[in-house]
């Protein structure tokens, strides 16, 4: 692989990290052999839990320690199997998996999806997401009655979801003013135990400052609708807005240390929140930052 798709490659993954937040994003892999598998690890730290574009004002969800592994097998006709886990640690909450506590459980995340490479600048993934804990698991307000083993019981805080991802490279077209710029879209579905839906969209540019090194700034914006009903905290709407700065830097071959920070703004439905509890619950701005460092194999 040439030196201009590995520091490509690495911006894609900070990219992926400060736009996906909790969620598991695959990233596209610099291969199309079919056959071809490949995967990254990354461990960091955060300053902030966020989740759905929120950040609690709760401390006790800051310092977290993320772990992620995610992969893509390559099929014929510019298909892949795609797959991803991550786990969100929140120090604070001394390893607490469940509702009883009084922090905020721990965030696991399961993604498995079909991805379709279009043409070079289009790429779609349809997948399946299973979320236990974090924010999903605490917004479920069908939990009723004692905790319990079930896995797939609605006492249980947890999230089965469908999601529809959608890259686009703007600078595929060949257009030299073009190129770095990019497009994210997440549509997801929540089926279980809450329903309705949940939109994610970012607009970013990458662009390089050395042979091993590269900027890549960013803009999100996270809303839902049908999501939340009138029993919930939240309402439906706006959720939250964020400007992300990340600076993957290659190390070597394989691995890539990338430091980045957030600005996060609440939106119209975390603001509700607000006014319903009476009290502060989501911070309307805060900044969040960290480090990452992955391995490519």
């Amino acid at each position: 692989m040439k030196r201009s798709a590995l520091t490509s490659l690495a911006a894609a993954l900070a990219v992926m990290g400060s736009i996906a937040s909790a969620d598991v994003v695959v990233p596209a892999y610099c291969t199309a052999k079919p056959g071809a598998f490949k995967a990254t690890v990354s461990a960091g730290y955060e300053a902030k839990y966020i989740s759905r574009g929120l950040v609690l004002a709760d401390s006790s969800t800051d310092n977290v320690i993320p772990i992620e592994i995610t992969g893509q097998y390559n099929l014929q006709d510019n298909f892949a199997i795609v797959g991803g886990l991550r786990y969100d640690w929140m120090t604070a909450n001394s390893f607490e998996h469940h509702r009883d506590s009084s922090a905020l459980c721990d965030e696991g995340t399961f993604l498995l999806g079909l991805r379709k490479g279009w043409n070079p600048a289009l790429t779609t993934t349809l997948g399946y997401q299973f979320v236990h804990g974090g924010l999903p698991g605490a917004l479920n307000t069908h939990r009723k009655g004692k905790r319990n083993s079930v896995i797939f019981d609605s006492n249980q805080p947890e999230e089965h979801s469908l999601v529809f991802d959608v890259h686009y490279d703007f600078g595929q077209f060949g257009n030299k003013s073009l190129k770095g710029l990019f497009a994210d879209v997440r549509l997801q579905y929540t089926a279980q135990w809450m329903s309705g839906w949940w939109y994610e969209a970012a607009l970013g540019y990458k662009f390089d400052l050395c042979p091993h090194a590269a900027a890549v700034v960013s803009a999100k914006w996270t809303a839902s609708s049908g999501y939340f009903d009138s029993t919930s905290l939240n309402s439906n709407g706006t959720q939250g807005f964020s400007l992300n700065l990340d600076l993957p830097c290659k190390v070597s071959q394989h691995v890539t240390v990338t430091p980045f920070v957030s600005t996060i703004w609440a939106g119209n439905g975390a603001i509700a929140a607000g006014k319903r509890a009476e009290e502060t619950v989501y911070r309307n701005f805060t900044v969040n930052l960290g480090v990452s460092a992955s391995y490519t194999f």
